[in-house]
């Protein structure tokens, strides 16, 4: 009998499977038996201690019930958690077919995203909304995003549980490296894709309004790349950057494959997000020790900003504010160095090792 089993489509980049690879190593630490399990595959399974990969050779997330299904009655894991996407549906009536507990992870603010997306993707909303009411539980990684749940899913408050993504601050900072030594130039980091939410036109106006206070010379360097589905961002923000005289002061970096090293090199991390359902980077930037500013929009930040106490928190979707935080924050070296000191211990709060135990008692509560 497993302990934990996670459920997605594929090994890779995906925010689900970098979830299941930073919490093995602390299920493993425990002597928990823990089963990634993913989608696709030749339907081979590689075990290393208390550990497997479990390949299901599924052809896609619609008809891969009956798959999930012979897997959750050979393995009967005591908790399954299944990323919440096309695959969530699938997983969950899998559940119940073979009377185990899988728990859908949602991920974001499917209904903010959903004017934007495929007509399909509406379909399995509804999908969704349907069979999540009959999983034992769902857990979501921030406050904002249980009550999204509970009012958007219609899932009875008591069957939803928060639990945060787990972010490893010691491989963050290994994959950062050294801060390289000062070269004369400000520098701000903001990392994510190049879609809507994540408001880079806010955060563009907001610099075209205290280009001449910043310390001279600055850059902003934005590392993402443009999201699917979503029109040509890049095009808009390079024009947005055009308009504003800002060419050799903003730089688009495109994918990056460790972003960390160039997290490492800022002396502010800003995030303008207009949602955010948890805010991975925001603990990743606490983790390599920067100074944040970030909008308080709804979901994670204030969250793992303690409200305050680990970064700077500006009204949502204001350029005006914003910029006057990042201005103030550059000309104030004291402030900087307090945020920096802290800024680990906010980050460590997110440990795998602690969303390992809290699944833990999730899967003691549900008792199957």
């Amino acid at each position: 009998m497993v302990d934990i089993a996670f459920i997605t489509d594929e090994p890779g980049s995906n925010g689900f499977a970098r979830k299941a690879r930073g919490l093995a190593e602390a299920f493993a630490e425990r002597g928990v038996r823990f089963d990634a399990v993913y989608l696709k595959g030749l339907g081979e399974e590689r075990a290393e201690g208390t550990t497997r990969e479990v390949e299901l050779g599924a052809p896609r997330a619609a008809l891969a019930t009956p798959a999930i299904a012979r897997y959750l009655r050979r393995a009967r894991p005591r908790l399954a958690l299944v990323n919440s996407g096309q695959l969530g549906p699938a997983a969950v009536a899998a559940g119940l077919a073979a009377r185990r507990p899988v728990v859908p992870w949602e991920p974001a603010f499917l209904d903010r995203d959903l004017p934007s997306l495929p007509p399909r993707m509406r379909v399995m909303n509804a999908a969704q909304n349907l069979l999540y009411r009959r999983a034992p539980a769902v857990v979501a990684p921030s406050r904002a995003m249980v009550e999204w749940v509970t009012r958007h899913r219609g899932v009875p408050p008591q069957r939803v549980h928060l639990v945060h993504n787990p972010i490893d601050a010691d491989a963050v900072r290994r994959a950062a490296g050294e801060r390289p030594a000062p070269d004369g130039v400000f520098r701000l980091c903001a990392v994510g894709r190049l879609v809507e939410q994540k408001g880079y036109d806010v955060l563009v106006e907001a610099l075209a309004s205290v280009r001449d206070e910043l310390p001279d010379p600055w850059q902003l360097t934005v590392v993402g790349e443009a999201g699917i589905w979503r029109g040509s961002w890049e095009e808009r923000l390079r024009a947005l950057i055009a308009r504003h005289g800002l060419e050799g002061k903003v730089r688009l970096a495109g994918y990056l494959d460790n972003p960390h090293a160039e997290m490492a090199r800022a002396d502010v991390f800003v995030h303008a997000a207009r949602w955010e359902p948890f805010g991975n980077v925001l603990v990743e930037a606490l983790a390599v020790g920067l100074p944040v500013v970030a909008a308080d929009c709804p979901g994670g930040p204030a969250e793992i900003l303690d409200s305050g106490r680990y970064g700077v928190l500006v009204p949502n979707e204001d350029p005006r504010a914003l910029g006057r935080a990042i201005a103030e924050l550059a000309h104030d070296d004291a402030r900087r160095a307090e945020l920096a000191a802290v800024a680990p211990e906010g980050a460590a709060r997110f440990a795998p090792a602690r969303i390992a135990e809290r699944l833990l008692e999730l899967a003691r509560d549900l008792d199957f």
